[in-house]
């Protein structure tokens, strides 16, 4: 199902080496968030891309770090 190909992918953020170091992953239902663990405008160029043409980013690069009091975020959809 999709929450569940949704939930394995944020686990697999959250379980690889270097990702893990850099972002965090959380899923609902379809919709994967992964969010930068660096508050501020340094997120937004954390890059999303996929191989799959299943996995649909809102964007190219997490959004919404702002002044270093908020973090980058992005949403994936399966």
């Amino acid at each position: 199902s999709d929450a569940l190909d949704a939930a394995s992918l944020a686990a697999a953020i959250n379980a690889h080496t270097t990702l893990s170091k850099i972002v965090v992953a959380s899923s609902a239902t379809n919709v994967v968030t992964v969010t930068s663990l660096t508050k501020g405008v340094v997120g937004n160029f954390i890059p999303i891309s996929s191989a799959d043409a299943t996995i649909v980013a809102s964007g190219a690069f997490l959004t919404g770090g702002t002044g270093g009091s908020t973090t980058s975020a992005l949403q994936i959809r399966g």
